[in-house]
């Protein structure tokens, strides 16, 4: 009997480490975005920044696939997942260590010109240990109450959005080298403590854990990362850039809406039953279309326009809920992390078509 309840309990320490690992991991991204104009000005590299935008929108789709294939062909020969993993964490770590060495040494430096280098080979190991980490969160909770988990994360991590003015002012403080010196400790600690909350029975639970279909559905993977993707696209590429509205910004309004869908997100989460699936992503495909004519047909109307970007900002909350959960639903164990590095690659296919077109 306890052994049933524990079966069925959610993990909450192991959430709480992953939860910790992606806060990391989005500090890392908001000081990568920060800095990055900045050292590209300073190194006299400007006219690299076309080629990083394409170079990250490539990376950010690619890898976490590739990883993810590389991972399972590993499992599949009885070695550790954390192989792939390990090596992400290692190396992106020592590359913000290179980075920082770099940037105290300055422009006149002979290895200068090894900072555009570095910084794409920063963005390929930032890309390489998300899918491994993504994909044990099979472990850390019963596949329907993954929802839940999802929600929680969510919620969180909106949080600690929401504090970027603070962490850039941080940032700031800090200074350009020293800034990736705490990366690296941020990166490094997060990951390693990850590793080690995962617990022995934890890792004893991936042998008996069975795969919940004898099929790969890439159809509904596929799918719902890609509408995850153009909800987030338009929420946080597209919405910034416009000037709509006279009592707000567009980025401090799509930050509101992010927020928004946050919360909606969290509440969701104690509702919404994995097995209706269909239902859920008809309705979040349902929100994004009438949303999107909202924003792009009516953005005249400042009523219309605030109410397609509610109508998106929902949508993304059901997608947030329910992708990863479905990803692993409708994954094949011997194909779970690569699976799961398709659906995060996917969904990151919106963000760099807005980012290089806007």
């Amino acid at each position: 009997m306890a052994n049933s309840v524990q079966k069925n309990a959610i993990k909450w320490n192991e959430v709480i480490s992953l939860i910790c690992l992606n806060i990391g991991i989005l500090i890392s991204w908001i000081a990568y975005q920060e800095y990055q104009p900045h050292l590209l000005h300073k190194f006299n590299l400007e006219s690299l920044g076309g080629v990083l935008t394409y170079a990250k929108a490539i990376i950010v789709v690619f890898v976490p696939i590739l990883s993810g294939l590389i991972a399972d062909r590993l499992i599949a020969k009885k070695n550790n997942r954390f192989i792939v993993y390990m090596i992400g964490i290692s190396f992106t770590s020592m590359i913000f260590m290179v980075v920082a060495t770099i940037i105290g040494l300055g422009p006149s430096s002979s290895i200068s010109s090894f900072l555009p280098v570095m910084i794409i080979l920063w963005l390929i190991t930032m890309n390489i240990f998300i899918s491994p980490a993504a994909s044990y969160i099979e472990l850390f909770a019963p596949i329907n109450k993954l929802p839940l988990v999802m929600g929680v994360m969510t919620l969180v991590m909106n949080i600690v959005s929401s504090l970027e003015p603070i962490i850039v002012a941080l940032i700031n403080f800090f200074g350009d080298t020293l800034t990736f010196i705490v990366g690296a400790i941020l990166i490094s600690s997060t990951g390693f403590i990850f590793k080690k909350v995962m617990t022995k029975d934890v890792l004893a639970q991936e042998e008996n854990v069975s795969s919940p279909t004898s099929k790969n559905n890439y159809t509904v993977i596929i799918t719902t990362a890609f509408l995850l993707g153009l909800c987030k696209a338009l929420l946080s590429e597209f919405i910034p850039q416009t000037d709509i509205l006279s009592t707000i910004s567009g980025g401090h309004f799509a930050f509101l809406m992010l927020s928004i869908s946050a919360v909606v997100a969290f509440l969701l989460c104690f509702i919404i039953d994995i097995n209706k699936y269909k239902v859920y992503i008809l309705l979040g495909a349902s929100f994004l279309i009438f949303g999107s004519i909202g924003l792009s047909f009516f953005n005249d109307f400042t009523f219309l326009f605030i109410g397609g970007s509610v109508f998106i900002a929902v949508g993304y909350s059901i997608l947030q809920v329910l992708g990863l959960p479905l990803t692993i639903l409708f994954s094949r164990k011997k194909a779970l992390t690569f699976n799961v590095g398709l659906f995060i690659g996917i969904s990151e296919i919106g963000d760099g078509i807005f980012e290089i077109l806007l």
